[in-house]
């Protein structure tokens, strides 16, 4: 049977309730569900009384299986990493806050990790995951800017690593910043060393999965997506991710259904699901996606995708006036933004070194595209800027190629 165990946690002062349930990975069915209470300062005393209580409680029910879903080992200090329950603590919500995504719980998840590493110096396991933290922080807040957050990331992943060189978080880190950055031996190193020490992994098989869709190697992205889903069935970022490798293979249906998975799952990804729409033909479903989720200042990339879905619907005055806002933004508006501006209104000159700017300075790369297969590419391949950058990073034009989608912007 694959099944999850997965729970929600609630504190109040020393009391602490657990609600566990037992998940079907097939079809999400909840198998079993309970509560359990304990008091206690010491949540290494209650982590262990919690996972003593849910075995005994699956065990009349799933046999020695239950053995094989709940880790019945008192974790070690080792397993830990650390000895201070208060840094403890603040890593487990840093991880917590981490894996929802989005501009404020990574702002959180920053602020608890960064917390946890002061407490204890030496733990790496916390190093490992800032260094998660601040490679991906920049992905969901425009406030936030690529080069000094991964600046921070290598050096807290190297942190992690002068503590033990076995913590396959900090080598996923490192290789997905090497993905952002086009230095693919880096990243197929990293990624491969992340996978052997912790083949368990979902965020490296995620992160490999992209960082071999990035170079289009589309059966290994597709190998290391079906386990990194196998190993977190209910990841609304890794649907998110195979969502955006199906649309730039084209497979503008699939990628509709992963984007509907994903929105199911969290809300984080919502916008990103107008490209795949567009150009499937459902340009009014896009545009609605978009007037039900109003752009975010905070959401990088999202007035291109507002605009872009605007212009496809007809709706020519709403994508006019996305324009004039993004002008008006001048140097503020990111790259990507005023790349589909252009695009959307005829320069593609100008939108080809605006995406250029955009993978190059801009972390476009695993954040707004995941290769250079990206539909609205097709539209500016003959341009000198798009041809002297692949040349420049060493890579093939993409093999696949769809109709633009839009009409000339009228008068």
């Amino acid at each position: 049977m694959g099944a999850i165990v997965e729970g929600t946690v609630r504190r109040a002062g020393d009391r602490i309730r657990l609600t566990a349930q037992l998940t079907s990975t097939t079809d999400g069915q909840v198998l079993w569900s309970d509560a359990f209470e304990r008091t206690g300062a010491d949540v290494f005393a209650v982590q262990d009384a919690f996972t003593k209580a849910i075995v005994a409680a699956l065990t009349p029910r799933l046999g020695q299986s239950a053995r094989g879903i709940v880790q019945t080992e008192q974790p070690t200090v080792a397993a830990r990493g650390t000895t201070d329950a208060v840094a403890y603590d603040l890593y487990l919500k840093g991880r917590y806050y981490w894996a929802q995504r989005g501009a404020d719980p990574l702002d959180s998840a920053v602020k608890y990790l960064e917390a946890s590493v002061r407490r204890d110096s030496t733990f790496a396991r916390g190093w490992a995951a800032l260094a998660l933290a601040y490679v991906v922080r920049p992905n969901f807040n425009t406030d936030v800017d690529f080069a000094p957050s991964e600046v921070a990331a290598a050096r807290a992943a190297r942190r992690a690593l002068s503590l033990d060189s076995t913590s396959a978080d900090a080598h996923a880190a490192l290789g997905f910043r090497a993905t952002r950055r086009f230095e693919s031996a880096q990243a197929t190193l990293s990624m491969a060393t992340a996978r052997r020490l912790e083949p368990s992994s979902a965020i490296a098989a995620h992160w490999s999965a992209i960082a071999f869709h990035a170079v289009g190697d589309t059966v290994h992205a597709d190998e290391q997506m079906e386990r990194a889903l196998t190993l977190d069935p209910l990841s609304s970022t890794t649907f998110n991710t195979r969502a955006r490798m199906l649309t730039e293979r084209r497979q503008f249906a699939r990628a509709i259904e992963n984007d509907a998975r994903a929105a199911s799952l969290s809300s984080t990804f919502l916008l990103n699901a107008t490209v795949p729409l567009i150009w499937a033909g459902l340009a009014d479903s896009a545009f609605r996606v978009t007037q039900r989720n109003p752009v975010s200042n905070r959401i990088r990339g999202r007035f291109g995708y507002a605009i872009l879905a605007a212009a496809a619907a007809g709706q020519w005055d709403a994508a006019r006036a996305l324009q004039r806002e993004i002008g008006a933004r001048g140097a503020d508006a990111r790259s990507f933004d005023r790349a589909v501006s252009a695009l959307v209104f005829g320069d593609r000159a100008a939108a080809a070194a605006l995406f250029v700017d955009n993978l190059e300075q801009d972390g476009g790369l695993a954040n707004n595209v995941f290769s250079v297969c990206t539909p609205f590419y097709d539209a500016i391949r003959a341009e000198p800027a798009w041809k002297a950058f692949l040349a420049r990073h060493a890579l093939k034009e993409c093999p696949y190629s769809s109709p633009w989608p839009l009409g000339a912007a009228p008068r």
